[in-house]
């Protein structure tokens, strides 16, 4: 019954879809706000999954420590970098909010 609601919700808000278009979006502003980073090596990952990685563990933790202190939720991933898994519900204003953080990051 609880899946049946979750699955009813997922279809009648369009949530695949609006993922499949914002999950783009979130792609191409993380990316261009890394650019200039010296200690962001390479953006992976597909989806609303993504991974940046950076060149060390201590650029890694200083970068989640940034995200975090700028509302924006991610992980540890590994020793060399972080994780983003935004909600399904993920709007572009959030994906502006981590692009700024990310821009923002020394």
């Amino acid at each position: 019954m609880q899946f049946k609601v979750l699955r009813d919700t997922i279809e009648s808000e369009r949530l695949i879809e609006k993922v499949g278009k914002i999950s783009g979006y979130l792609r191409t502003q993380v990316e261009n706000s890394t650019k200039s980073s010296s200690k962001i090596t390479n953006v992976a990952g597909e989806g609303l999954n993504l991974y940046i990685n950076t060149k060390d563990g201590q650029a890694a933790k200083s970068l989640q420590h940034h995200l975090i202190k700028n509302g924006v939720i991610s992980r540890l991933n590994g020793e060399h970098g972080i994780t983003l898994k935004p909600a399904l519900i993920v709007q572009e204003k959030h994906v502006d909010q981590v692009a700024k953080a990310l821009s923002s990051f020394q």
